[in-house]
């Protein structure tokens, strides 16, 4: 499976490893409760849903047999390497399970969406 037929998902990937790896600033939004769940959430919805996107448009030898390995497995694994990074591999962020339940049920509700979208299309 090439890269290049995912340019969008391998940006998007670097950019969450980028952003989850570094030093978080401080935001008036730092206050809000529940907020830092939700951009895990957001992160990987938006993370499953160009992975589906660029997966629909790749040729068809590039597209695995079993979508579901590339558009759900592989982000739900990736999250967890970066919580178990935050935990033991940097010294400022720590490893949460709850940021890793938020991870996959982005990853879960993208693929309930292209289910609904693909029943109610037909695509």
């Amino acid at each position: 499976m090439p890269l290049r037929h995912y340019p969008i998902t391998t940006l998007w990937f670097i950019f969450i490893y980028i952003v989850c790896l570094m030093p978080v600033p401080e935001t008036p939004l730092n206050h809000v409760i529940g907020i830092d769940k939700f951009v895990h959430l957001g992160l990987w919805l938006v993370a499953s849903l160009i992975i589906w996107f660029e997966y629909s448009r790749a040729p068809q030898r590039y597209k695995p047999r079993r979508p579901l390995l590339l558009t759900v497995i592989l982000p739900i694994l990736c999250s967890g390497s970066i919580e178990l990074l935050q935990a033991y591999a940097t010294t400022c962020r720590s490893g949460d399970w709850f940021d890793f339940l938020f991870n996959s049920a982005g990853v879960l509700l993208a693929w309930a969406v292209v289910v609904m979208v693909k029943v109610r299309f037909k695509v």
